[in-house]
């Protein structure tokens, strides 16, 4: 194993942004960055810039690159990842220059769409540039052989983007991806704050929701069965309290969790049959920051009967993988590309 510590592996996503530097040095940040509107100048990045969405006036604006799981605005992405880089490298010099970065990328995304991360990346002028798919990285995070005929069913619930990948012998052999994921919860709660209570709340405070009373299932109960949020009153203007009960939130997921199932399931009658008989006998694996939900490896395994190994920390799966392969780039060089 390789154990440069000039290689970088970047896993860009909706909510987070992991980086890793060689094998040691690791910095996970939120995916937001503040820019001047006239000059375009970077005026935060990751925590810094959350804490400004919101409350900035025009001379700032606070940007989420990402939508879906790609790149939605490429000027906003490469002053991110170059802030990024900087605050994990903060010694690079004109006379250094990194050797390989390795950038993950869905399966499902488009040429023009990875196009833009090339770019992204390209700004570091490091000897090679690679990107591998999110699932191949996902499984080689959680320990799994992506090289041996017997197939691994991979799930991995991002931010903006669910994937549902069937691997062996290190390609996909069936693949299908829906844009639900952490937002879309978020979103959940936001609506039927509206609706239901007559209240807009923000996206940090959907957010806050979600982490502290979210499940979708009753009989998983999280710390705290209520809490109590602000928002802004529809009829008057005015901000209002609102005492949430963590079982209303139960049947505000219904329909994105049924979603979830639903492709889950589809992918799993396209598996051919010489693999099924893996995924019945090893199960299938979870992995992403929205496989936290409290409840949702319970419902999954409820509703297609198979077991669900979930990874130890969903949230750095992905970051990890590319991290062993990179390191260990002679055995995973198959799976990188340009």
């Amino acid at each position: 194993m390789k154990k440069d510590t000039n290689n970088i592996t970047i896993d860009i996503g909706n909510n987070n942004t992991m980086l890793t530097l060689g094998v040691s040095s690791s910095l996970t940040a939120p995916s937001v960055v503040a820019l001047e509107p006239k000059t375009q100048g970077c005026r935060g990045v990751g925590r810094i810039a959350l804490d400004m969405e919101g409350k900035v006036n025009g001379k700032l604006r606070v940007i989420r690159p990402l939508k879906s799981g790609v790149i939605a605005d490429l000027d906003a992405a490469s002053k991110m990842l170059q802030a990024l880089v900087k605050t994990l490298y903060p010694d690079k010099s004109f006379l250094t220059s990194y050797n390989e970065i390795l950038a993950s990328v869905p399966y499902g995304t488009t040429e023009v769409e990875r196009r833009a991360l090339r770019v992204a990346i390209g700004q570091f002028k490091a000897r090679k540039n690679w990107l591998v798919f999110e699932p191949l990285a996902a499984a080689i995070g959680m320990q799994l052989n992506i090289s041996e005929p017997e197939g691994k069913f991979i799930i991995d619930i991002g931010g903006g983007l669910t994937e549902i990948a069937l691997i062996s012998l290190s390609g996909i052999v069936s693949y299908s991806a829906l844009r639900v994921g952490g937002d879309s919860f978020n979103a959940d709660i936001r609506l039927y704050m509206e609706k239901r209570h007559l209240v807009t709340v923000s996206e940090k405070t959907a957010e806050e929701l979600k982490l502290r009373l979210g499940t979708v299932s009753h009989s998983v109960v999280p710390l705290h069965e209520s809490c109590t949020v602000v928002g802004k009153d529809h009829l008057t203007g005015i901000p209002k309290r609102i005492k949430i009960h963590y079982k209303e939130l139960v049947a505000v997921f219904n329909q994105s969790m049924a979603r979830i199932v639903d492709a889950v399931i589809s992918t799993l009658e396209t598996c051919p049959p010489e693999l099924s008989g893996d995924i019945y006998s090893q199960g299938v694996y979870l992995t992403g920051g929205g496989a936290l939900l409290r409840g949702l490896k319970e419902t999954l395994e409820n509703n297609i009967r198979l077991r669900v190994h979930m990874d130890t920390d969903p949230l750095s799966t992905v970051s990890r993988g590319m991290q062993i392969a990179l390191a260990s780039s002679n055995t995973y060089k198959n799976i990188f590309f340009k």
